[in-house]
C-alpha cells in the first residue's frame, strides 16, 4: 500500500487496500501485542494516551453542554455549536501530530489514526454546518427588523438606475427575502469554508524555463511569452513550465472552489498571470458607493468595484466553457474555474472529485441562476447587457434545481466514489439537516447507533455526536419537534457507551435528559411505578459495580451525581435493592425461564386414561416368549407419539414400564440395518429419559437446600440451651455438607447425560440415510432445544470458568454442519440462545478479569 502526503501534510492511501486493513475495536489490543520492539513500546503508550484523549473529548462535550444548558442567553445554542466545533478542531490538531508519530508504524495502527481523524473531521464539519445555519437565522432575524430595506430605499431614490449604482445591494436584498436562495448561499459558503486551503507557493516568474530556452535558440517551443502564443504558434511550452502551469491552475481552482476569489486573483498576479486574474475579477458584483446619497452609508470614500457589464461577461465565459480548443489538464481546470463563475454545472463537475465537491457544484449552479435571474430584472433596456440576459439565463436555467432534487441526483449519480460517499453516515446527517428533516434524522440516528453501525470505532464517535445533537436541537427548537422514543434511544445507547468507557461521572446527566416514561414496559411490573430514569440509572449503577466491585466511595459519587442532576435517589435505591435481591434466582434460571416453565407444565400434565391404555398394551407383547425387538419397536412408535404431543409424563411412565418388564436390547442379535436402527432409537430414548430425569432431580435439589440456623443474639442464658444450640447448628452444617455433595453429584450425572445427547461422534436420534420419513426431524424440534437449554443451565450454575467455556462450545455444536442442530430451533429459540451465549461470554470475561 502506497502512502502520500497531501497538501495539508496528511497522508493518503490506496482505498482498495484500506478496506482490507481496517480492524474492529475488539482486535486492537491483539494488534498492539503483536507489535514488537521499540516502535511497539512507543505505540502502546500512544494508544493509551489516545484512549485518555477520547475520554477527555467526551468530558469536554459534557462540560460544554452543562454550561450552555444553564446559559440563559438567547444565543446559547449558537455558542454551544461553536464550542462543539472548537473541541473537535482541537482534537484534530492533536491527531495531526499523531499522524507523524504513526506514519512509519504498521498499517493497522496508521489506519486507525486516520479513521479517527476522518471521523472527527466529518463531525467538526457537521457542527460547522449547524453553526452556519443557526448564525444565518440570527442574522436574518436582525436584518428583517428593518422593514425599509436598502433596495426599497434606493429604488425610490434612483428608480431604474439601481443597475448602474450597485448590483451588490440587489443581491443582499434578494438573499434576505428568498429563503431557498439564502439556504443555498449558506450551504455553498459552508462547503467552501470546509475546502479552504492556504496556498503560498514561491514565485519563479512566468514560464521561466521556456524563457531560458528562447535565449538558447531552441526550436520546438513557443517563441513568444504572451498567453495566446500557444494557440497562435501551435507549439508547446517547456515540460517544466507545463508542470508548473498545471500546479498553478490546480491551486487557482482550489481557491475558487474554496470561495476565495480575491485570493485567486492575487495568486495569479503573483505568478504574472494577469490575464487570468483580470478574467476572475469580472465575477465581482458591481458597487459604487459614491453614487449613494443615504447618510447612514459607511465608507463613502470607497472606490467603485466590480463588473458593471455582468451579462456581457457571463456570456463570454459561457462561450469559453463551450469551447473545445484544448482538452489538456490546464484547459480542463480553467474550464471548471470559469464554469463556477457562470454557473455551468457540467464544467464544474469536470474537476470535482468528492461528495462535498459535487454538492457544492450543484448548489453553486442553482444559486448563480437565482442571483442572475434577480439581477436581470434591473438591467436597463439601453445597455449592452440587456441583449445577453435571455441567453445567459436560458443556459443557466438547465442547471437550476431545488434542494431535494440535488439530494436525489447525488444519491443516484453514476460516479462510484461520490455514490459511495453519499451513503456515509455524516453525509446523510448533513443532508437531513439541510432538508430540515430533523424528525427523520433522529430516527436515522437511533437506527445507525444500533443496527447498522460498521464498527465500534465509528460508533464511539457517532454516538457522541448523536447524543449532543439531540440535546442541542432540543434547546434550539422544542422537545416536541423530536420523536420522543428515538431521541431517548440515542441517549440510552450513549449511556451504555459511557459505562463501557468508564465515564461514570457523566451518566447521571445524560440519564436526566431522558423522558420519565421511556420504555416503561421493559421493566419488571413492580418497577413500572418508578420513573424510567430511576430504573435506567439503577441499572447503570449495578453494571458499574459488577465491573468495578462494590466500592463505597464510588457509590457515594454516583448518588451525589444523581442528586445533582435531579434524579430521585430514593427510587434509585429501591430499584437497586429489588434487582439485587433477585439476582440469585435470576442466576439459577438465567436464560432458561421459558424452557424450564415449559418442562414444568409438561410434567404436571395429567396422563389420560387413553395414554395408560396405550402403555399397558405393551403387556400383550410380553406374554409367553417375549419378542424383545417387537416390544422395543412398538415402544419406539409410542414414544414418538408422546414426544410429538409433548407428553413427557406419559413418556416417563412408558420407560418405567419397559424397565419393570426387563425389556432390554442385550439379547437381540443385530442381523440387518433395520434392527440396528430400532435398537439405536431405543437406546437414544433411554438416554434422553436419563437426561431429563437427572435434570429434574437436580432442579428439585436446589429447592431442598437445607438452611443453617442463625446464632441468636443474645445467646441463651443457660449452658444447657447453648450446648443444644451448638449441636443443632453442627447438625445443620452437616446436612448442608451432605446436600452439597449430593447436589454436585446430581449435577455431574445430569451434565454427562445431556452431553451424550449432543455427542457428534454418536449422533442422537438419527435414522438411516435412505429413510425419508421426517418424523425424527420433527421430534428433534421438540427435544433438541430443551436439551441445549438444560445443559446450559447446568454448566452456567457452577460459576466455574471451565464450565463457562463449555457453555460457549454449545454454540459450536449447535452451528456445526455435521449435527445441524440449528435446524431444530425456531426463530425465537435461536434469538434466546444467542442471548444466553452473550451472557455466558460476559460472565467469562468477568471471571477472567477477577
Amino acid at each position: 500500500m502506497q502512502r502520500n502526503f497531501n497538501m495539508n501534510g496528511h497522508t493518503t492511501t490506496n482505498e482498495e487496500d484500506d478496506e482490507d486493513l481496517l480492524l474492529p475495536m475488539d482486535e486492537e489490543n491483539k494488534t498492539m501485542k503483536q507489535i514488537s520492539g521499540q516502535n511497539g513500546d512507543i505505540l502502546h503508550k500512544n494508544y493509551i494516551i489516545d484512549e485518555i484523549n477520547k475520554n477527555l473529548l467526551d468530558s469536554n462535550f459534557l462540560n460544554i453542554t452543562i454550561n450552555q444548558l444553564n446559559n440563559s442567553s438567547e444565543f446559547s445554542d449558537l455558542e454551544m455549536t461553536k464550542q462543539f466545533e472548537n473541541a473537535c478542531k482541537q482534537r484534530l490538531y492533536e491527531l495531526e501530530d499523531k499522524y507523524k508519530q504513526v506514519y512509519f508504524l504498521p498499517d493497522e495502527v496508521y489506519l486507525k489514526v486516520r479513521e479517527d481523524y476522518n471521523l472527527l473531521k466529518y463531525e467538526k464539519n457537521t457542527w460547522n454546518l449547524l453553526y452556519s445555519l443557526f448564525d444565518d437565522a440570527r442574522k436574518l432575524e436582525k436584518e428583517m427588523k428593518d422593514k425599509n430595506t436598502l433596495l426599497e430605499y434606493y429604488s425610490k431614490s434612483f428608480k431604474n438606475d439601481i443597475w448602474r449604482i450597485s448590483h451588490k445591494i440587489v443581491i443582499e436584498d434578494f438573499l434576505m427575502k428568498d429563503e431557498i436562495a439564502r439556504k443555498l448561499y449558506v450551504i455553498v459558503k459552508w462547503l467552501e469554508d470546509c475546502a479552504y486551503e492556504k496556498i503560498n507557493p514561491e514565485n519563479d516568474g512566468t514560464w521561466l524555463y521556456t524563457n531560458r530556452s528562447q535565449k538558447l535558440d531552441r526550436s520546438g517551443i513557443v517563441s513568444e511569452l504572451d498567453p495566446d502564443s500557444i494557440f497562435r504558434e501551435k507549439k508547446p511550452l517547456e515540460s517544466d513550465d507545463i508542470q508548473r502551469e498545471i500546479a498553478i491552475i490546480k491551486k487557482t481552482w482550489n481557491l475558487v472552489r474554496s470561495g476565495r476569489m480575491k485570493e485567486a486573483q492575487t495568486f495569479c498576479r503573483n505568478h504574472e498571470q494577469f490575464w487570468r486574474a483580470a478574467t476572475l475579477s469580472g465575477s465581482e458584483y458591481y458597487h459604487n458607493p459614491k453614487l449613494l446619497s443615504r447618510e447612514d452609508i459607511d465608507n463613502m470614500e470607497e472606490e467603485s468595484s466590480g463588473n458593471l457589464n455582468r451579462f456581457v461577461y457571463l456570456n463570454n465565459l459561457i462561450s469559453m466553457t463551450k469551447s473545445n480548443i484544448l482538452t489538456d489538464e490546464v484547459a480542463l481546470f480553467e474550464k471548471s474555474i470559469y464554469g463556477t463563475i457562470c454557473g455551468d454545472l457540467d464544467s464544474m463537475l469536470i474537476c470535482c472529485e468528492t461528495w462535498e465537491d459535487y454538492l457544492w457544484a450543484y448548489c453553486k449552479a442553482s444559486l448563480e441562476y437565482r442571483l442572475n435571474e434577480t439581477l436581470s430584472k434591473y438591467v436597463p433596456n439601453d445597455t449592452e447587457d440587456k441583449q445577453y440576459v435571455d441567453s445567459v439565463l436560458d443556459f443557466q436555467k438547465q442547471f437550476n434545481r431545488e434542494i431535494p432534487d440535488i439530494v436525489k441526483e447525488l444519491n443516484n449519480t453514476n460516479v462510484i466514489k461520490v455514490n459511495n460517499e453519499s451513503k456515509q453516515p455524516y453525509h446523510l446527517v448533513q443532508l437531513n439537516i439541510i432538508n430540515d428533516n430533523i424528525a427523520g434524522l433522529v430516527e436515522y440516528l437511533s437506527q445507525t447507533t444500533t443496527d447498522i453501525a460498521p464498527n465500534l470505532q465509528f460508533l464511539s464517535n457517532f454516538l457522541r455526536f448523536s447524543a449532543h445533537f439531540i440535546i442541542l436541537w432540543s434547546k434550539h427548537a422544542t422537545v416536541e419537534s423530536l420523536p420522543r422514543v428515538e431521541k431517548d434511544i440515542v441517549l440510552y445507547k450513549y449511556v451504555h457507551y459511557l459505562i463501557h468507557t468508564k465515564n461514570y461521572h457523566s451518566i447521571a446527566f445524560y440519564v436526566s435528559l431522558m423522558e420519565s416514561d421511556f420504555r416503561q414496559e421493559q421493566f419488571h411490573e413492580e418497577l413500572r411505578k418508578f420513573d424510567s430514569r430511576s430504573n435506567i440509572y439503577a441499572e447503570s449503577i449495578i453494571a458499574i459495580e459488577n465491573a468495578e466491585g462494590e466500592d463505597s466511595e464510588m457509590r457515594n459519587k454516583l448518588i451525589s451525581q444523581a442528586r445533582l442532576r435531579g434524579l430521585d435517589v430514593s427510587e434509585i435505591a429501591k430499584v437497586i435493592v429489588f434487582k439485587r435481591s433477585r439476582e440469585d434466582e435470576k442466576n439459577i434460571n438465567i436464560g432458561f425461564n421459558q424452557q424450564q416453565q415449559a418442562l414444568k407444565l409438561l410434567r404436571n400434565r395429567n396422563v389420560t386414561e387413553l395414554d395408560k391404555k396405550k402403555i399397558n398394551s405393551l403387556d400383550w407383547l410380553c406374554i409367553g416368549d417375549i419378542d424383545m425387538l417387537e416390544v422395543i419397536y412398538q415402544s419406539n412408535l409410542l414414544i414418538r407419539e408422546f414426544i410429538r404431543q409433548k407428553k413427557l409424563e406419559a413418556f416417563d411412565l412408558l420407560i418405567k414400564k419397559l424397565n419393570d418388564k426387563g425389556i432390554t436390547n442385550e439379547d437381540i442379535e443385530i442381523t440387518n440395518d433395520k434392527v440396528r436402527t430400532i435398537i439405536k432409537e431405543h437406546l437414544d430414548w433411554k438416554a434422553y429419559h436419563l437426561a431429563i430425569v437427572t435434570f429434574d432431580q437436580w432442579c428439585e435439589s436446589i429447592h431442598d437446600r437445607p438452611m443453617v440456623r442463625a446464632v441468636p443474639n443474645p445467646l441463651p442464658s443457660s449452658s444447657k440451651e447453648r450446648i443444644q444450640l451448638e449441636k443443632d447448628i453442627d447438625d445443620d452444617k452437616a446436612k448442608l455438607n451432605t446436600w452439597e455433595e449430593q447436589h454436585i453429584e446430581l449435577l455431574e450425572k445430569s451434565r454427562i447425560a445431556m452431553e451424550r445427547l449432543l455427542d457428534p461422534i454418536s449422533p442422537w436420534l438419527v435414522g438411516p440415510k435412505e429413510d425419508k420419513d421426517r418424523q425424527l426431524s420433527d421430534l428433534k424440534q421438540n427435544t433438541i432445544p430443551d436439551i441445549v437449554f438444560c445443559l446450559y443451565k447446568l454448566l452456567i450454575s457452577t460459576g466455574r470458568e471451565e464450565d463457562y467455556l463449555k457453555c460457549l462450545q454449545l454454540a459450536d455444536r449447535v452451528s456445526s454442519s455435521d449435527l445441524e442442530l440449528f435446524k431444530f430451533f425456531n426463530k425465537e429459540q435461536i434469538i434466546h440462545f444467542l442471548k444466553l451465549m452473550r451472557d455466558c461470554e460476559l460472565r467469562l470475561i468477568e471471571s477472567q478479569s477477577q
